[in-house]
């Protein structure tokens, strides 16, 4: 199993870091305390060496707490929300995590500040968090599965198919077509590696 992508963290800068013990592999249930922003976080995953691990909480454990669990035969798809200020710091004010079988997620806290929304695409999963917390959650990031060798070849040949073939393929590529293949791989394998930098992806 390759090592999760890090994206993010979304939030301020104040409490203290926040990781994982063991690298995830699937998220089994996430529990939220909430008011006027996120109190606080923990959630219990699964390794990579098939251990159930629990972390947090990540903030403290007032006001209302929600718990999402989440079958094995789902997967949480993004995490998304807002930061900003709320008890006199910037934290994170409002948080939604939508699942493959939940696509309508609740809003836990209340919504106010800097939106952020990234979804993980191609069927990818997040598998667990990171992030920044004292006695509030200060800034949250996803965990994301990396996505495989055989994955990026599937979409990379769907996408320069059927932008270079547009008629009956013959038994060879024509010149122009093998140029424009070569042309769109190479913008994708390009634009793939921007995305990841901008999103704070560690290779």
């Amino acid at each position: 199993m390759s090592k999760p992508v890090k994206i993010g963290p979304w939030g301020g800068a104040g409490g203290d870091e926040r990781n994982v013990q063991a690298m995830p592999r699937r998220l089994v249930s996430v529990t939220i305390h909430s008011a006027e922003g996120i109190d606080g976080i923990s959630f219990t995953y699964v390794g990579s060496d098939y251990v159930q691990y629990t972390e947090g909480p990540w903030g403290r454990t007032l006001n209302t707490e929600s718990t999402i669990t989440i079958d094995p035969t789902d997967y949480v798809t993004e995490i998304s929300g807002t930061f900003g200020t709320a008890y006199d710091n910037t934290i994170v004010t409002s948080l939604k995590i939508a699942t493959f079988n939940d696509q309508y997620p609740v809003t836990y806290g209340t919504p106010n500040g800097t939106p952020f929304h990234i979804p993980v695409l191609n069927g990818g999963k997040v598998v667990g968090f990171f992030g920044r917390s004292g006695d509030l959650l200060d800034a949250i990031g996803q965990e994301k599965e990396r996505m495989m060798v055989n994955e990026i070849v599937s979409k990379l040949t769907s996408e320069c198919w059927d932008k270079c073939i547009t008629g009956a393929p013959g038994s060879k590529f024509s010149s122009g077509e093998t140029t424009c293949i070569t042309n769109c791989a190479l913008r994708f394998l390009d634009m793939s590696q921007l995305i990841a930098r901008k999103l704070g992806g560690s290779q």
